[in-house]
C-alpha cells in the first residue's frame, strides 16, 4: 500500500527521530530537526513502533501543557493559545473538543471561576452588604418566597368581553408603555387562534400610533 512512498523515505535512524520527537512539541518541529518532511515522519511512525510511541508521547505532553495552561488561565483559551510552545486558538479548541480529559479540565477551570464569584458574593453578604443580600435572595432564596412581583398599573373594572376594540387597543398601548416586558411575555403564550382573533379586533379598531416594545410579530395598534 505504501510501497511507492516507502521507496522515497530517507533512511533516518529511529534513534534520531525518537530523540527529535522528545525534544520538540510537534511532529512538524521534529521533522524539521531531523531534516525531513512531516509526511515522511508520519509514514515512519506507521512502520516503526518506537517512533509511533514517541509521537504518542509527544501528543500527551502537549495535552498536559494545554491542561496546565487552561487551569492557570481559568479557561480563557485566548490566553492559553498565547503561551509559547502551544498551538493556536482553533487548534486548542479542537483538541479540547476531541479529548475528554481536556474537556473535563476546561469545565473544571470554568467551575472554579464560578466558585470564586460565589465566594465573593457570600463574603459581601456576611459583611452585611444589602445589595449582595438582595441578589442572593432573588436567586437562591426563591424557594422561600423571595421573588419579584410586577403589579399591573391599569385596573380593569369591567368585563373585557364587553369592552370595545378601541378600549382594548388603548389599554394595550398603555401597558406597552408602562410594562413592555410584561406585555411581550403575555403575547408569547397566545396560540395561533388567539393571535388571529386579537388581530381581527385590532384591525377593526381606529388607527393609533404603533406600540413600542411588542416586537414585529404582534403589533398592538391597527395599521
Amino acid at each position: 500500500m505504501y510501497g511507492s512512498l516507502r521507496s522515497r523515505i530517507p533512511r533516518f535512524s529511529t534513534e534520531a527521530i525518537v530523540a527529535a520527537l522528545g525534544a520538540t512539541g510537534t511532529v512538524a518541529e521534529a521533522a524539521a530537526l531531523v531534516g525531513c518532511g512531516s509526511s515522511v515522519l508520519h509514514e515512519r511512525a506507521k512502520l516503526d513502533i518506537a517512533i509511533r510511541q514517541a509521537v504518542r508521547g509527544q501528543q500527551e505532553r502537549l495535552d498536559n501543557s494545554i491542561a496546565e495552561a487552561v487551569l492557570r488561565h481559568r479557561g480563557v483559551l485566548s490566553r492559553v493559545a498565547a503561551e509559547p510552545g502551544l498551538p493556536g486558538l482553533c487548534a486548542i479548541r479542537g483538541r479540547i473538543s476531541q479529548n475528554p480529559l481536556l474537556a473535563q479540565v476546561y469545565e473544571e477551570a470554568r467551575y472554579r471561576v464560578v466558585d470564586t464569584a460565589e465566594g465573593n458574593v457570600f463574603n459581601q453578604v456576611e459583611a452585611g452588604d444589602y445589595g449582595a443580600s438582595v441578589f442572593v435572595l432573588r436567586t437562591l432564596g426563591k424557594d422561600r418566597g423571595y421573588t419579584e412581583r410586577r403589579e399591573v398599573e391599569a385596573q380593569v373594572t369591567h368585563s373585557l368581553d364587553a369592552a370595545t376594540s378601541e378600549h382594548l387597543v388603548g389599554l394595550l398601548n398603555h401597558l406597552a408603555q408602562t410594562q413592555p416586558d410584561l406585555v411581550e411575555a403575555e403575547f408569547a403564550v397566545l396560540d395561533e387562534e388567539e393571535k388571529e382573533l386579537l388581530g381581527q379586533a385590532l384591525e377593526a379598531a381606529p388607527a393609533e400610533q404603533p406600540t413600542a416594545g411588542l416586537g414585529g410579530n404582534y403589533p398592538v395598534s391597527a395599521p
